[in-house]
């Protein structure tokens, strides 16, 4: 019993022209080939072995193996593919055994995946021309996953088990469809005056965009996807390139010689920003000063701090968690719209509470925690964090250093025991002063002092 195949047909139409077939009654015709048959309206008959003798036919006789990927190979008897005097100009090989035009949808997706290796190793120069080698290795992953597909399709075999950037399929999308809780990043469409890396990841993931489309022409049948395990990779190459573009826009893999199109190097000396250490702190609501000191209590002013408008007061609180309590704790002014409680980490384990990494002002899954004045107990829900290790600048400042709100940044800090920071937070705004803020934990661990100073740089 033979088998045609949705090949069989495509070869028969592209090559010889033909637009009708007769097979035996017994042969079996995959739902590929009916579909592809139906889309270029070609018309099959079955023979009726006693009214319609076979014709006798001068044509030389071979045997193709069409596998499908994963599937044993099945042989089929068909007509040779190979012209007798040579291979049209026209005319390109699809497999050692076919021949189609060079319009033929599956040529086309193969000079798109051409097209697109061409794009990423254009950009791969670039990143190693801006010292940007971690965003070179991740794209170079990228060009190695494409020259996967290629083989795959050419020798008709499966992809195989894949991962990019460090992540695997199911990972990729899960990612890629939630960049805040995975990187504390949200989406920001792509604009003008972006830093250089996320422009040229923006215009990367275009390209991955026009490849699936090539796919979809050339391995989508109706309803039947012919090469699923291509499909979901090129859709994950898409994923990660948009997850790297998202890092990206936030200030990674910019490199040392390029913070943004076209705009050089920032000296050194403009990238020193002054390390201030923060011990646990609260900040009060109006209502909650007025529980914790009684009714129309204000905050005594006790100093100022180096943040415009804000102070040390006079004030202080005992925290208690489920195990212990910690005393004299500062309350700092003004008043806020929401009490927060800033804690070390080692703080929060003495106490017993769990509590996330956020902004201030960032209370999402913040924990409960209970606040303790002379004159009452405040259950306070929802309000202990960890403070992101961050950098308060002025437009001005984060302008001349090439910053922006909400990038992330690496900070070196010399000393006894130097060390970088990384994923620190820039924050602008006209009232704040130029200062990085850290908590005991972190100056500890990098035996900071009080007169310590950092050198900001650009994370890749």
């Amino acid at each position: 019993m033979d088998t045609l195949t949705e090949s069989d047909l495509r070869s028969g139409y592209f090559v010889r022209g033909e637009r009708e077939f007769m097979i035996d009654p017994d042969t079996v015709l995959t739902e590929e080939a009916k579909i592809f048959a139906d889309r270029y309206g070609i018309k099959i008959n079955r023979r009726d072995e006693k009214l319609i003798p076979e014709p006798p036919k001068e044509v030389h006789k071979g045997k193709i193996s069409v596998p499908r990927p994963g599937a044993a190979p099945k042989e089929v008897r068909v007509e040779s593919v190979l012209p007798e005097h040579g291979k049209p100009e026209h005319m390109t090989n699809l497999n050692a055994a076919e021949l189609v035009p060079k319009n033929d949808p599956r040529i086309t997706f193969r000079g798109k995946l051409d097209t697109f290796q061409a794009d990423l190793l254009m950009v791969i120069a670039k990143c190693y021309k801006y010292n940007s080698k971690e965003l070179a290795e991740y794209l170079q992953e990228a060009v190695g996953l494409l020259r996967r597909i290629m083989a795959a399709d050419v020798k008709n075999e499966p992809l195989g088990e894949w991962t990019f950037i460090g992540l695997t399929s199911a990972e990729l999308r899960e990612h890629s469809h939630h960049p805040e809780k995975y990187y504390g990043l949200r989406h920001q469409p792509p604009e003008a005056d972006m830093r250089y890396a996320a422009l040229e990841l923006n215009l990367l993931r275009a390209k991955s965009r026009e490849v699936e489309m090539a796919f979809s022409n050339a391995f989508i049948l109706g309803h039947t996807v012919l090469r699923k395990d291509i499909a979901e990779l090129l859709n994950r190459l898409s994923s990660g390139l948009y997850i790297l573009y998202c890092r990206a826009v936030h200030g990674e893999f910019d490199g040392c010689c390029c913070t943004q199109a076209g705009k050089p190097a920032v000296p050194e000396a403009v990238m020193q920003v002054p390390v201030e250490v923060s011990a646990r702190h609260v900040h009060l609501s109006k209502a909650d000063v007025e529980k914790l000191f009684g009714p129309g209590h204000k905050l005594t002013h006790k100093r100022d701090l180096s943040q415009t408008g804000e102070f040390l007061s006079e004030e202080r609180v005992t925290l208690r968690g489920p195990k212990g309590e910690m005393k004299n704790v500062a309350v700092l002014g003004p008043e806020r719209s929401a009490t927060q409680v800033e804690l070390s980490l080692s703080d929060a384990r003495a106490l017993g509470v769990e509590v996330p990494l956020r902004l201030s002002g960032d209370l999402s899954g913040a924990a409960d925690i209970t606040i303790i004045s002379p004159a009452c107990e405040l259950n306070a829900r929802g309000c202990a964090i960890a403070a992101l290790s961050h950098i308060h600048l002025t437009p001005e400042d984060a302008q001349a250093m090439g910053l922006s709100d909400k990038q992330l940044v690496s900070v070196d800090v010399d000393g006894d025991r130097p060390v970088t920071f990384r994923n620190v937070v820039v924050r602008v705004k006209p009232s704040f002063r130029k200062f990085m803020h850290i908590d005991f934990d972190e100056a500890n661990a990098a035996h900071i002092g009080k007169s310590a100073a950092g050198v900001v740089r650009p994370q890749n």
